[in-house]
């Protein structure tokens, strides 16, 4: 079968020529440099434990044990994508996101998955499953298929600047041809960099901090090259009789150095390569597999500025924060949480929505009191989603965004965007057999989102009392916890 229509770069077997990145408007800033962040395989394998390593060799300690590669560390250093295999030989697996300090993992992707990268802002990220499709995870709903035409792909890193991933890409039906791409993840549009009927693998890809321009390795008759797309002076890395680059590459977040494992008879070491002197800075290493380079991470910063570290809300509102449920309450500085102010409908409907990932609708215009709200577009998402109906019943033509929201409005809220529907036996407090919410009241203590309001006995629910904003944290954090 012949390939998909493409736009093609005939190359000789085992030259490739560079297509130069124009240099994007909104290039991006240099980041300092932190620890590299790379695999030890076992042997005879690509997959195995995750270190950190000083980029002078000096230090290295384990991240997380196990069967793991392709990795990618987020852009503010705090975390590492990778797959997890199952074994040391498997080709897919889970996706995983590893906290680069205590190690903790959550998973992504279930199974299936070969490799994923961060957006350049850490809030989305795309991968390539077992099949070559690729992927675009945005946290809200189902992940977004991209059309490759056919083609089978593996994705290498997300521009730090733009929605471009850069990805190779295998033709079809056994068809001997490889490229090196880019895709633009919200446009689609597809552009070439290189393209060759060669017998070429492609071992990673690295984009520069200001995305303008990338690195990458790649295997051609038994010979490993490493080198710069903008670079017309040939590979900055060969393999020889002696040895040399195993594929893998990554630049320094400040721009200015790359780094890749090299093998020889002499062992493992990972190589820091100066770009503009072409410099090199030789240490040994364990293994030789995936890798990236983190940026440096900056020490915690608490979230608001009116939230110490004793509050009794802390955790849950600085959850809420990470989340990007809440902003803050004093815009546009939003330094601060105002964990005492008590919480209006317009506020529950803007925390209710980006929670639960609410989107688009019909575009109607649900209610006649909202029109001023800068919370209007939430609210009509809200109404769209089934989680609101309005505060004037039977006639719900308003929604009252200003109005202070009660613990049995909070427990109506929450049991309908949860689809709570288990009451635990019914009437599991004393005060609120009068209220209209009593059922979903029972369904979200069933539910162990909220306790009661007089500890320890938590016999009363309090349905009437109004809730402060540091109050719904809590709510959010118990129903997503």
């Amino acid at each position: 079968m012949a390939p998909p229509a493409r736009q093609t770069l005939m190359l000789p077997l085992a030259v490739l020529v560079a297509w130069v990145i124009a240099v994007p408007a909104n290039a991006g800033p240099p980041g300092e440099n932190g620890p590299i962040v790379h695999v030890v395989p076992e042997d005879g394998a690509s997959a195995g434990d995750i270190y950190s390593t000083t980029p002078d060799g000096s230090s290295s300690r384990v991240v997380a044990a196990g069967y793991f590669t392709a990795l990618d560390v987020s852009p503010n250093g705090a975390t590492v994508l990778a797959t997890e295999l199952n074994g040391p030989s498997d080709s897919d697996g889970a996706i995983v996101a590893i906290d680069l300090a205590t190690g903790a993992k959550e998973v992504l992707v279930e199974s299936g998955a070969s490799a994923a990268v961060w957006s350049g802002d850490g809030g989305a990220f795309a991968y390539t499953g077992a099949d070559g499709g690729l992927s675009v995870d945005e946290g809200a709903g189902e992940p977004r298929p991209l059309p490759l035409m056919g083609w089978e792909a593996t994705v290498w890193d997300w521009s730090p600047i733009d929605e471009r991933v850069l990805v190779s890409m295998d033709a079809f039906d056994g068809f001997a041809y490889v490229r090196l791409d880019t895709i633009n993840t919200e446009t689609e549009e597809i552009v070439n960099l290189l393209s060759t009927t060669a017998d070429l693998r492609f071992s990673g890809g690295d984009f520069s901090p200001d995305g303008t321009d990338l690195v990458f390795g790649y295997t051609t008759d038994s010979t490993t090259l490493i080198r710069l797309l903008n670079d017309e002076e040939g590979p900055i890395a060969r393999s020889g009789t002696q040895g040399g680059p195993a594929g893998p590459v990554t630049w320094s977040p400040d721009g200015t150095k790359i780094a890749f494992p090299r093998t020889t008879a002499a062992g493992h070491h990972m190589v820091i390569y100066t770009v503009a002197t072409g410099e090199k800075v030789i240490f040994r290493i364990r293994g030789v597999g995936s890798l990236d380079w983190a940026p440096l991470t900056p020490q915690p910063t608490r979230p608001f500025v009116d939230v110490p570290a004793d509050h009794i809300f802390d955790d849950a509102i600085s959850w809420l924060a990470e989340r990007g449920i809440t902003r803050g309450c004093n815009p546009p500085d939003n330094t601060r949480f105002c964990p005492d102010e008590l919480l209006t409908r317009g506020q529950m409907a803007a925390f209710l929505v980006r929670a639960f990932g609410y989107s688009g609708g019909d575009g109607a215009d649900r209610f006649t009191d909202d029109d001023n709200s800068i919370f209007e577009a939430a609210i009509d998402r809200l109404a769209g989603a089934g989680v609101t109906f309005g505060c004037n019943p039977p006639d719900n033509t308003r929604f009252c965004p200003n109005e202070f929201v009660s613990r049995e409005q909070t427990a109506a809220f929450l049991v309908r965007a949860l689809d709570l529907d288990d009451d635990g036996g019914g009437d599991l407090f004393t005060d609120d057999d009068n209220s209209i919410f009593e059922a979903a009241i029972d369904r979200l203590a069933a539910a162990g989102v909220t306790f009661g309001c007089n500890p320890p006995e938590n016999s009363r629910f309090c349905p009437d009392h109004l809730v402060t904003r540091g109050q719904i944290a809590a709510f959010f954090y118990r129903a997503f916890n």
